[in-house]
């Protein structure tokens, strides 16, 4: 057994971490393979796209049950059924004869790491009772989650031009299975109050009802889509955009990403350092206009000068003030609703996965060989990020007023 609560509630925290980590590093080992698989599967361009989208199909598909089915049960037998889904999955794409049985096995590993990811923010926000804890750990799951756009196309090209684009997936499966092994020995519960009425139809109706009527929740989750719409319409063409329209080779891929995943880590450790003495409002307001900046240069850039230096400029600053506002965003969200934590997960995840999901099946859809094309769907997604929060902003705002006011009257009043 571990020696002493601390290390085991250090020991969960990285498993917890790390086994979503891996499931978001699903999503991005094989992309340097992407143009080859056209060949594999005898597709085009848009097909080889669109099994990016089928993993965001999937993650959307069960998200608003696996909640409740976490608030009926426990976090832990979602967050192990969805690890156990991942790997047959993976190993599902890794031996597909066929595009169909490949697509199919992109949308399953779609749906385990949904499973992964609201098991996950439900326990951050059960473990750490603090606002600034929280927030601090949902910037930690946010940094190693975005290391995989980073790390899954430099691991993944190096395996395919080594090896074979299937291997890519037996490492995940591998990956997977060691963690859920230590997640199946170590992971305690963290729900303490199941409750047995979560998967009642009326009842799972009216919570999430509820939760969607109360814009301090829907705000900051509309933002959070929109966000990554934009983050994953980039991510969906960039491999054609770098090797096919730029000329970068496949090996090198991973490289051109990591400046723009390195800001958005930069700023998620910012938000992560800045939580606990600068109110979250102001930190997603300055991550929001960086990002509406960004968008907005992006829309420049691909009408005007299509190089790869304006790109990734581009995508930096929308990068950065994504991982600025994310981390904020999510616990403001999440701390808007005090019950049902495991529905108002599903339901944060169902809004940033369905953003997700729509920005990159439009990006499958209307790419055409040029940068402009994605330029538009990330600017316009950006766009729609800041105007999303506005209502909220105003309300925070009027409330710091407020709270000035009484404080004046206060002194005031003081013989």
């Amino acid at each position: 057994m571990t020696s002493s609560p601390v290390k085991l509630f250090s020991l969960v925290s990285f498993l917890v971490v790390s086994c979503t980590f891996v499931g978001a590093l699903s999503n991005d080992m094989y992309m340097p393979s992407m143009p080859i698989l056209t060949e594999v599967f005898n597709t085009s361009d848009n097909w080889i796209q669109a099994t990016l989208s089928a993993w965001f199909i999937g993650s959307i598909l069960l998200q608003l049950i696996f909640g409740p089915l976490s608030d009926r049960y426990g976090r832990r037998p979602l967050l192990l059924g969805a690890g156990i889904l991942l790997v047959l999955a993976s190993l599902l794409c890794s031996f597909s004869v066929s595009f169909v049985v490949f697509f199919i096995g992109r949308v399953l590993q779609g749906v385990a790491f949904s499973g992964l990811l609201i098991a996950a923010m439900a326990i951050v926000n059960e473990m750490f009772k603090e606002t600034h804890q929280s927030t601090q750990m949902m910037a930690l799951l946010g940094i190693c989650t975005s290391l995989s756009p980073i790390l899954g196309p430099i691991i993944g090209g190096v395996v395919y031009i080594t090896i074979s684009w299937q291997a890519n997936f037996y490492l995940v499966a591998l990956i997977a299975l060691v963690l859920l092994l230590g997640l199946w020995r170590r992971m305690p519960e963290t729900n303490e109050n199941l409750n047995p009425e979560a998967l009642n139809p009326k009842q799972l109706t009216s919570t999430y009802v509820s939760i969607l009527k109360n814009y301090a929740f829907l705000g900051p989750a509309l933002s959070l889509g929109a966000l990554l719409g934009a983050i994953l319409a980039y991510i969906t063409s960039v491999s054609f955009i770098v090797i096919e329209f730029l000329g970068i080779s496949p090996q090198l891929l991973g490289f051109t990403l990591i400046p723009a995943m390195a800001s958005y880590m930069v700023g998620a450790t910012i938000t992560g350092k800045l939580a606990r003495r600068v109110a979250s409002y102001k930190i997603i307001l300055a991550g929001l206009v960086l990002s509406l900046l960004g968008g907005i240069m992006l829309i420049g850039v691909g009408f005007v000068s299509p190089t790869l230096t304006a790109f990734l400029v581009s995508i930096v600053v929308l990068e950065f003030g994504f991982g600025l506002a994310h981390p904020a965003l999510s616990n403001t969200a999440l701390s808007a609703v005090k019950q049902s934590k495991g529905s108002a997960s599903a339901l944060l995840s169902f809004c940033m996965m369905g953003g997700g999901t729509l920005g990159s099946l439009v990006m499958s859809m209307v790419y055409n060989d040029t940068m402009w094309s994605m330029a538009l769907i990330a600017g316009g997604a950006a766009i729609l990020a800041f105007l999303s929060y506005l209502p909220v902003l105003r309300w925070e705002l009027a409330k710091q007023a407020d709270s000035a006011s009484d404080e004046n009257n206060s002194t005031h009043n003081t013989p």
